[in-house]
């Protein structure tokens, strides 16, 4: 059976020639030797043994036409495609399409009744230069049936017919998924004809989708090859989780299910494109993702070669280990749906022997203003949840430990590109730029009632300084002991509070001082935020780095003694305060930044020791708060910045619940330009932690034709401990506010 190609090798349009008697022939692929007997040999009769061999050989020309009429189908309409040059395992469009062939031809996947597909397909490796010594394997095990193709003795891919049990899926409600990458550019165009796609095929990606951001030099010839885009005539991309492309109509039969998948591949790498997922790599080419099973689900085979619309819905789509994008797809045609696919992922990597280490040339990748980077999302991707060799060098896989400083992870990280190479953490006054693009819509403003909150002006600012000093050598300190970041305190200042949704927020962050404990090392900096030149936040922080031991001699603000809220040391001020839920007042923020939506309150209108307004909020901590689990990898800690937000958060609330301002006034209210915002942290607060208090004390509050001013001080406590304290927390009525009316 081998010598027949189900389990050996794949002719693929090579004829077997007739061989001379006695002659071996060494061309085949798998580098055995033809021992075919010589007529007449083992005592055969001449005319026996010729015709054993007539025979033999009519059977491999009938299995090879057949293959060559599968491959045929495959690629019919479609351009040759060129190798990708020096691309490990890399390939052409044509070597996907000749390994579903070959895979094909050992048997079909459709059920002869009713033309239904229910099926698996996964690419182990990435497709191969050359199709010659393809071999082919019928498998059937207890989970069904189905082929696998092999080159060389690996692997390529392998497809299973899944049997009825998961018919019907195709009509299911798409996967959502929060794991989603904003694009690393603004393309200006997101419809793509048939033309179009020519262009993108043959590496002109910054002339197809141009725009804010667009390289206009083009990627070498062959990089999308793997996966091509002939399939497909047409492409929509407007939406940002959402991409539509229509597969033009085919001769009825000549379209196998495989197909379908290509054209799936060929439409998330088109999404892949648009989003400049290929600008953080050099030479980037793309392929199927290795070891992501597609569940196929067809329901008549013969309907394929109709004109069909794949819509795609994104269910992720990322930069670690290399950029990726995967969607479940559904198909149809002019008569309805036809099917789904689901798990389709399309992935890119760097051109062999690349490096992706920062500085390393190569990368398309380039700062607002048009500068080449030092170091561009990719890294700061990995610096989150991936391999911090690929942030900071080799040198970082020196240290054995767990835990070691990173930036936070999903949607939380706020740091896109470093412009400066880092010098030495001893050179005083050392100057970096690093950039982060605020998304056009972005969470924290839309789940703030469209207010940018001090939560994310602290994180651009911080995020930035502190992947700076450990860019500086911070993070290599200690290989052998776990070490973490923490921010201690700061000041900053608003001077400027301009829109930011759909700008590049530029981070200047000096380094003023180093300086190395025992067990860890403090960095103190200042920083300035700026957007197309003008300055808009101001201030300065202090990072430190530290070893567990060091960390755990933290003792809190008040010396490690369990000092008591203000409202909670006065028992007539408590018994006559207040009591609710800010769920009540309707005042506090949505989702995630709605840090006391859960809360118990206590508030009284002249209390505090300014006698100017007071609230104390106590909540309890639950491992499964959202930023536990994006604020670190393998170290969760409740970001300092969510702290100061809940201050604000506090105040807005008790100006509600107190009648100052009605709840919808409150909730609008606004950061205070020119207003210095304080804050010291001496504390952590952990998952395992029980329960936090959270007070503030007004000590200004100033009504004016309309206009509220009002300021606060406030602190934290974590189980007891008074571990934050924050200065100057101050909110404002916006000019434009609909409702500026003080009670």
């Amino acid at each position: 059976m081998e010598d027949l190609a189900f389990d050996g090798t794949a002719p693929l349009a090579r004829w077997w020639p007739r061989l001379e008697p006695g002659r071996t022939d060494t061309a085949e692929s798998d580098g055995r030797a033809d021992t075919r007997p010589a007529p007449g040999g083992d005592g055969l009769p001449d005319d026996l043994t010729e015709l054993a061999f007539t025979a033999h050989s009519a059977v491999l020309h009938t299995h090879a036409a057949l293959q060559n009429l599968l491959v045929d189908h495959a690629s019919r309409g479609t351009r040759r495609y060129r190798a990708h040059p020096g691309a490990p395992e890399g390939g052409g469009g044509s070597a996907v399409a000749a390994v579903h062939a070959a895979g094909e031809s050992t048997g079909t996947m459709a059920d002869e009744a009713t033309g239904q597909v229910t099926a698996s397909l996964v690419w182990r490796r990435s497709p191969p230069h050359r199709t010659e010594g393809l071999r082919t394997r019928r498998d059937r095990t207890a989970a069904g049936s189905g082929w696998s193709v092999l080159l060389d003795g690996h692997l390529l891919a392998a497809a299973r017919h899944d049997g009825p049990g998961r018919q019907g899926q195709e009509t299911a409600a798409p996967r959502r998924s929060a794991a989603i990458r904003q694009p690393l550019w603004r393309p200006a165009r997101h419809d793509l004809a048939r033309g179009d796609l020519d262009t993108l095929a043959s590496g002109g990606v910054g002339h197809v989708f141009g725009g804010d951001g667009a390289d206009e030099r083009s990627l070498p010839a062959g990089a999308f090859d793997a996966i091509g885009f002939e399939l497909l005539d047409e492409v929509a991309l407007c939406a940002a989780t959402v991409a539509t492309g229509s597969v033009p109509s085919a001769s009825p039969g000549s379209r196998s299910w495989c197909e379908i998948v290509r054209a799936g591949w060929q439409l998330l790498l088109a999404r892949a494109l648009h989003d400049g997922l290929h600008l953080c790599l050099p030479g980037p080419w793309a392929r199927p993702t290795p070891d992501a099973p597609v569940a196929v689900r067809l329901r008549d085979t013969g309907r394929l070669g109709n004109r069909l619309v794949l819509r795609a819905a994104l269910t992720a789509s990322g930069l670690v280990p290399r950029p990726y994008v995967r969607a479940d797809i559904d198909v149809a045609d002019a008569d309805g749906p036809l099917g789904r696919l689901e798990g389709v992922s399309v992935s890119l990597q760097e051109a062999p022997g690349a490096s992706v280490t920062p500085g390393s040339s190569g990368s398309a990748r380039r700062s607002s203003r048009g500068e080449p980077v030092y170091a561009n999302e990719l890294h700061m991707a990995h610096a989150a949840e991936g391999d911090l060799s690929v942030t900071y060098g080799p040198a970082a896989r020196t240290s054995a430990a767990a835990v070691r400083p990173r930036l936070p992870r999903g949607d939380l990280l706020m740091l896109d590109r470093l412009v400066t190479a880092p010098g030495t953490a001893s050179a005083p006054e050392s100057a970096y730029v690093t950039e982060y693009d605020v998304p056009p819509d972005p969470w924290y403003v839309r789940q703030n009632a469209g207010v940018f909150p001090w939560f994310a002006r602290l994180e651009i600012a911080l995020q930035a300084a502190g992947f700076v000093g450990a860019s500086l050598g911070s993070s290599l300190e200690h290989p052998g002991e776990n070490l973490t970041v923490r921010n201690l305190e700061g000041h900053a200042e608003l001077l400027n509070p301009m829109p930011l949704g759909g700008r590049t927020v530029r981070q200047h962050t000096t380094l003023l001082s180093h300086t190395p404990l025992p067990g860890a090392l403090l960095q103190r900096s200042a920083f300035e935020l700026s957007v197309a030149g003008e300055v808009v936040q101001r201030g300065g922080t202090v990072h430190g780095f530290f070893t567990e031991p060091a960390l755990a001699r933290q003792q809190g603000l008040d010396g490690g003694r369990h000092l008591p809220p203000w409202i909670l040391a006065q028992p007539e001020a408590s018994a006559a305060a207040d009591r609710f839920r800010p769920a009540d007042a309707a005042a506090s923020p949505e989702h995630r930044l709605g840090f006391l939506g859960e809360a118990d309150c206590l508030s009284l209108p002249n209390g505090g020791r300014y006698r100017r307004g007071y609230l104390l909020a106590t909540r309890e901590i639950s491992e499964e708060d959202w930023f536990f689990g994006r604020h670190f990898l393998d170290d969760p800690v409740m970001p300092g910045s969510c702290g100061v937000e809940l201050l604000f958060q506090a105040l807005r609330v008790h100006l509600a619940r107190s009648a100052v301002l009605s709840p919808d006034a409150a909730h609008a209210l606004v950061p205070v330009c020119g207003h210095a915002l304080d804050w010291t942290y001496r504390g952590q607060i952990l998952p395992h932690h029980r329960q936090l208090r959270a007070e503030i004390q007004i000590s200004e509050l100033h009504g004016h034709r309309g206009r509220l001013l009002a300021v606060a001080d406030g602190s934290v406590w974590r189980d007891g401990l008074r571990i934050y304290e924050v200065k100057g927390i101050a909110l404002t009525t916006p000019d434009d506010a609909p409702d500026r009316r003080i009670r």
